[in-house]
């Protein structure tokens, strides 16, 4: 493993994508949302819950923001009845 460590690879790309993976996970909700197939959140109004950005599927930052913004206004008509 230390030899890896102090080894460099020189190699030339197109594109490099630096990612870690992503996996759903259920802290505190105790499955009372429904899910796709691959264990994200499926948004469904109709629970007061709005799962938002990587919740629902794995996404860019700039997604993320635009679809919590969308999260929130659904909340706040929600709450205004």
């Amino acid at each position: 493993e230390d030899t890896l460590r102090r080894m460099k690879i020189r190699q030339e790309v197109d594109l490099a994508v630096l990612a870690t993976g992503i996996v759903p996970n259920d802290p505190g909700l105790d499955g009372r949302l429904q899910r796709d197939e691959h264990g994200f959140l499926i948004r469904d109004d109709s629970g007061g819950i709005f799962p938002a950005g990587c919740a629902r599927r794995p996404v860019e930052v700039a997604e993320s923001v635009r679809d919590a913004t969308g999260a929130a206004l659904k909340a706040i008509q929600a709450a205004r009845g």
